[in-house]
């Protein structure tokens, strides 16, 4: 039968269906459109709430899988402003532990937080992506990640190359060329400070396992956690400041 019959013949036997029903068919069909539309309107919201407040969002970082109050998201974003030297009372840093990640693409909260990842990317609103190493896998081979030495500057990368952990960019190739043909590309995470063992592997993420400011993030740290800067930056000096301050005695 034509696809397009077989969508009448389903629309035909909504008509009459209960409310259960129609709500479960609709939640299959259209989740990710749904979930999609509400983000870019959360950010056109946010963009509306800063401006009509007269304020500027200099930087921005996504840390998952951490349950901090806004209290202390704010007011780490306020030292790390003191930190990089800025003054201006209109400019703001903020700091989002709201967010859950993890490879197990089936667990509560994974979806809504890939797809504010995917829309502040776009919109250039994501400076920095944080958590644990499970959490960063995703967005490394998701392609969120930029390749570090085009960011940091020659003295850091000095500093921080022994913290480096790595991407195979050959699999994430092949990752795009799947979904592109909507195909389902299987692998394993290969180990990120391995880059021996990779095709062709790109430093994208700094291990902050050790790291103090780390520690208050994550009060029980029991995995390697890392930090990465996004694609979507445009706040690249702020980025580059961010990372000293996260390595701050």
């Amino acid at each position: 039968m034509p696809v397009m019959d077989e969508f009448k013949e389903e629309r035909a036997a909504l008509k009459n269906a209960s409310f259960k029903v129609k709500w479960n068919y609709f939640w299959d069909y259209y989740k990710w459109h749904t979930f999609g539309v509400l983000f870019v309107l959360i950010a056109i919201s946010m963009f509306i709430y800063t401006s009509s407040k007269g304020t500027e969002t200099v930087f921005y970082a996504m840390f998952f899988n951490t349950d901090l109050t806004e209290t202390f998201n704010e007011e780490m974003g306020k030292e790390f402003l003191a930190y990089a030297g800025i003054e201006d009372k209109k400019q703001v840093a903020l700091v989002d532990t709201s967010y859950y990640l993890s490879s197990d693409s089936t667990e509560s909260g994974v979806g809504s937080a890939l797809q504010k990842i995917s829309t502040f990317t776009s919109t250039n609103q994501l400076d920095v992506l944080g958590g644990p190493l499970d959490s960063i896998n995703v967005c490394m081979y998701d392609g969120y990640l930029y390749d570090l030495r085009m960011i940091l500057t020659e003295e850091q990368q000095e500093v921080y190359e022994p913290y480096f952990l790595y991407s195979d960019a050959a699999i994430l190739e092949k990752k795009q060329e799947a979904a592109k043909n909507s195909e389902i590309f299987e692998f394993t995470y290969p180990d990120p400070t391995k880059p021996e063992n990779m095709e062709e592997p790109v430093p994208v993420a700094i291990d902050v396992s050790n790291c103090k400011k780390m520690q208050l993030i994550y009060p029980e740290i029991t995995e390697q956690m890392a930090v990465g800067i996004s694609t979507g930056t445009i706040q690249q000096e702020n980025v580059r400041l961010f990372v000293d301050y996260l390595f701050e005695e």
